[in-house]
């Protein structure tokens, strides 16, 4: 079963104009729908050769300093002293800082 945004997408590459895919999508849907821009990203998006109506990967970077043997050693130096700022935190245990 397609989720309701996949379904809209497959709705934007069959329609020929995308302000009147829009309209449908929104007489359809309601409160649902894609956003206006949404649509025409997706319309320009199929315009220009794509046939995939699923999302991208992303490239966000992967969580690297989550290991439960890192909240165990930043759950035993906070509670040996709970004055450390972040950094120091993250200094002592040799993981990125995210501030």
């Amino acid at each position: 079963m397609l989720s309701v945004n996949v379904e809209q997408r497959v709705n934007v590459k069959l329609g020929k104009f995308a302000t009147e895919a829009y309209a449908l999508l929104k007489k359809v849907y309601g409160d649902e729908c894609l956003s206006c821009t949404q649509v025409f990203d997706w319309f320009k998006r199929f315009k220009e050769g794509r046939e995939e109506i699923g999302d991208d990967q992303s490239p966000g970077r992967p969580s690297t300093s989550k290991p439960d043997a890192n909240i165990e050693k930043v759950g035993e130096i906070v509670r040996q002293n709970r004055r450390l700022s972040i950094r120091a935190v993250a200094e002592l245990i040799n993981i990125d800082n995210f501030n």
